[in-house]
């Protein structure tokens, strides 16, 4: 937060060297005394700004954030308003050259600097942004940089103003929404995955016939006048409407995750966000399990709003990953990004400063002031309790999400081979609920490297009697924007021959008998299902 000059600073300071030379030179007094006022200026503009520091050191001016959205729910692709509150509760007013909010890379504002805003001594302003984002997940605005300049225009101060405020984005097709409007869709929807009628004996809601006695029947099914009237044993047949349980599988793998913005994985999470919302609306019990080259989080199947909300905060949290599976940080480079973000949020310095030390921060500091941290924050009477949040991790990843500092996923080719990460998954949401029979897998079908595995794995799904479908989203059309093939970068060479992997195991499993849809950018992904 040093004061550096403006142009008109510099252009002072020049012109006052200049006229101080020329009056020493040719002993003008008149040169001299021009060059001392100059100079006075000058230091009456550095006094101006360091007693404007020394507010800002002091609180005195202080921002905060808050993000305005429809229905209360920032969703993605949807304009909201981010305010920003700035307060002077000094005795000097500030002149601001430009008032600008830092956030994740998915929060985009506009304008992105606001211009010339006057802020006197004892007041509060209000700047009003427009914001979209662009991702679906938790996101942080970390503060507001401000540059400002003392009443001459001579020195300009560039301040950092921490205001923490965080932004859950919700899917573009949010499990908050209604059921599809078109009644050909409902009616596609509810025979795809709504409520199912089950003949079975015995007591229910309806009666669907009466029919001979067979073995096995339960004897209170039994209807007496009817076997009086016939002169054999005759058995009531009930049909009962039975919620069904799915599970859904989303990859979450390197290659759905290509492409700018990561459209494609949006695209996959507004697919799984209007089945799940489908599936609950039609009372069916949905459960989400999200995998890469491992099982990351299942959900199991259940019903009603707490499962629902149990879902949103699952699809929420997979663009903000901090487990080191999936993440792209080490350890030690997740401590050194604490580090760097306590610096400047909290004033907080554990660099080393001791020769030959090996890393910029104190690493063992930072993580015992980690532990006490969270544990007193655990220990206080009223502590929030934070949906969602990562369990089994270490403290500094805890931190890191809790504090939306931003850990890339792990973008490298994995080293298993896809169609074990498919046998690992259905493994694992079979082992979760027995009871589930229907399985829809959300995946690119790339890396997959033995097709004869995959058969062998359909085969075993269906000799347990579970059905499988498959939406497969078309990666390399999200990567080149359609154009899959045409030009000589390298983005349209990959995308081709991505694309060529995916055509290899589509045929195998339609002759398998396997649903298969597959969506691409401009075909919603609600409609593609409903009509797949």
């Amino acid at each position: 937060m040093t004061p550096t000059l403006t142009t008109a600073g510099r252009g002072l300071l020049v012109s006052c060297l200049i006229l101080l030379g020329a009056g020493t030179w040719s002993e003008h007094l008149s040169l001299m005394l021009l060059a001392a006022v100059m100079l006075m200026v000058l230091m009456a503009a550095t006094i101006f700004a360091t007693m404007r520091l020394w507010s800002a050191e002091a609180s005195e001016l202080t921002a905060e954030l808050e993000v305005r959205a429809p229905n209360a729910t920032c969703r993605r692709g949807v304009p909201a308003e981010l305010c920003i509150t700035l307060r002077n509760r000094s005795r000097l007013g500030w002149a601001l050259l430009r008032v600008r909010a830092s956030g994740g890379e998915a929060l985009e504002v506009d304008p992105e600097w606001v211009p010339r805003l006057l802020l006197p001594r004892r007041s509060e302003v209000l700047v009003v942004y427009s914001l979209i984002a662009r991702r679906t997940g938790r996101w942080h605005f970390w503060g507001v940089q401000v540059d400002a300049e003392d009443p001459f225009g001579l020195l300009r101060l560039s301040l950092w103003l921490p205001a923490s405020c965080p932004v859950v984005v919700h899917p573009a097709r949010t499990l908050h929404g209604q059921m599809p409007t078109s009644h050909a869709l409902q009616r596609r929807a509810r025979d795809v995955i709504g409520m199912h009628r089950r003949r079975r004996s015995g007591h229910s809601t309806e009666i669907r016939e009466i029919r001979a006695y067979r073995e096995g029947d339960p004897w209170k099914s039994i209807a007496w006048s009817a076997s009086a009237r016939r002169g054999s044993l005759q058995v009531r047949e009930f049909e009962a409407e039975e919620a069904r349980e799915a599970i859904v599988l989303l990859d979450i793998s390197p290659t759905l995750r290509a492409g700018p913005h990561g459209a494609a994985f949006e695209y996959a999470l507004d697919a799984v966000t209007g089945m799940l919302e489908l599936m609950l609306a039609a009372r069916d019990r949905p459960g989400l399990l999200t995998f890469g080259e491992a099982v990351h989080a299942v959900t199991a199947p259940g019903a009603g709003r707490r499962q629902r909300q149990l879902l949103l905060d699952h699809l929420i949290g997979l663009n903000t990953l901090v487990d080191p599976v999936f993440g792209d940080f080490t350890e030690s480079e997740v401590l050194e990004l604490i580090g760097r973000y306590l610096l400047l949020q909290e004033r907080l310095d554990f660099r080393t400063h001791r020769t030959g030390a090996v890393g910029q921060f104190d690493e063992g500091m930072i993580e015992r002031w980690l532990t006490a941290t969270m544990e007193q924050e655990r220990r206080r009477p009223g502590a929030p309790v934070l949906r969602g949040e990562p369990v089994g991790l270490s403290a500094a990843r805890r931190f890191a999400w809790r504090n939306g500092l931003e850990i890339p996923a792990r973008m490298e080719i994995g080293r298993v081979p896809r169609e074990q990460a498919f046998e690992c998954a259905f493994e694992e949401a079979l082992r979760v609920s027995r009871r589930t029979r229907e399985l829809t897998l959300v995946t690119d079908l790339a890396e997959i490297e033995s097709l004869q595995r995959v058969e062998g794995l359909v085969g075993r799904l269906r000799a347990n009697g579970r059905s499988l479908s498959v939406l497969v989203v078309d990666t390399a059309a999200f990567v080149t924007g359609g154009a899959v093939g045409n030009g000589p970068s390298i983005e349209g060479v990959l995308a081709w021959a991505e694309r060529e992997e995916v055509r290899r195991v589509l045929p195998v499993l339609r002759r398998l008998g396997v649903p298969v849809t597959v969506g691409r950018p401009g075909l919603d992904p609600h409609v593609a299902l409903m009509s797949g």
